[in-house]
């Protein structure tokens, strides 16, 4: 319970800086489909998680379940700051050709 609520308190930290980056670099024209499609996929991914964790959960113990989902996402995590798109894509004049 302590680490969802440290989660849910780090999220908003991720999630500004990332809204903020896409509302600079994408032209003004484009931003609806983009925060659409954004919004389209997160909805889309629900029911696949559903899909792929739901008659995953009747064979393994949820519990099992989310320690080796968060596992996996804290491991992630590690190499997300070695992307140097990403890095780059924050400061002034990038250009990802």
């Amino acid at each position: 319970l302590v680490i969802m609520v440290i989660v849910g308190v780090a999220m908003p930290f991720f999630n500004v800086p990332a809204t903020v980056l896409l509302q600079e670099k994408v032209e003004a024209d484009y931003l609806g489909r983009i925060f659409g499609i954004m919004g389209m996929l997160a909805s889309a991914m629900m029911p696949m998680g559903m899909l792929v964790f739901g008659p995953l959960a009747d064979i393994v113990r949820v519990e099992w379940l989310l320690l080796g989902t968060g596992v996996v996402l804290f491991i992630q995590g590690f190499f997300l700051p070695g992307n140097k798109v990403l890095l780059e894509a924050g400061k002034p004049g990038f250009n990802p050709e």
